[in-house]
């Protein structure tokens, strides 16, 4: 079985909660997600597999919603507002 990114692995509510404006990419593909029971259960790979999406091509949309390139980030990296916060975090003494 080919390995997924681990964007794919994240669960739906995941992904809605970290990067609140991907909610636009679930209802613009008519996508049940936002709202629904099972997305603090179903992974981005799960419910790409479910609504006949490639998994990578709704990968690559969801990343390009998070304001995130794929060339610019090594695999399996998220990016995003976690990785800001701590750098933030980071430099504050203490």
């Amino acid at each position: 079985m080919r390995q997924r990114s681990g964007f794919a692995q994240l669960t739906v509510a995941d992904v809605l909660a970290r990067w609140p404006q991907t909610t636009r990419v679930f209802i613009r593909r008519r996508m049940a997600c936002v709202g629904c029971a099972m997305a603090r259960f179903d992974s981005v790979a799960y419910v790409a597999e479910a609504y006949r999406i490639p998994v990578e091509k709704l990968v690559d949309t969801l990343r390009r919603a998070c304001g995130q390139d794929e060339a610019r980030r090594p695999e399996g990296t998220l990016g995003g507002r976690e990785e800001r916060r701590g750098r933030a975090r980071s430099a504050t003494p203490r």
